[in-house]
């Protein structure tokens, strides 16, 4: 299987991004669209230090190891979340997120999933 980013546009307040995924044979395959939006400013404020969720863990579970995770509800601080690997940008994933909670001394930020989210 290919999979290949089609497109990434900003729309509104929205980043659209299109992907396509086929047997690398051939030109049929699955057009897929992702939108991301929010409801607010899209930098992390500084001082989280704990993240609480619902989902696959207790370690990471990204998709081809999904059977290693459980459902349930987690809590560990963001470093822990953390594994040094050479390419960083998916480390530590955890699948099947429907909530989290980033908590800090001047508050709580909770993040939803439709149906889920990937917490990384």
């Amino acid at each position: 299987m290919r999979y290949r980013t089609v497109s990434v546009d900003v729309a509104g307040d929205e980043l659209v991004g299109v992907t396509k995924l086929g047997a690398a044979a051939i030109d049929a395959g699955v057009l897929t669209t992702y939108r991301w939006s929010s409801d607010g400013e899209i930098g992390l404020p500084a001082g989280f230090r704990q993240v609480t969720w619902f989902g696959l863990g207790p370690g990471q579970a990204y998709p081809d190891s999904r059977a290693a995770g459980r459902a349930g509800r987690y809590t560990s601080t963001i470093e822990d979340l953390q594994v040094p690997y050479l390419s960083p940008q998916e480390n530590g994933t955890r699948s099947e997120v429907c909530w989290a909670e980033l908590s800090r001394p001047a508050g709580n930020l909770t993040l939803t999933g439709d149906p889920h989210l990937a917490l990384r």
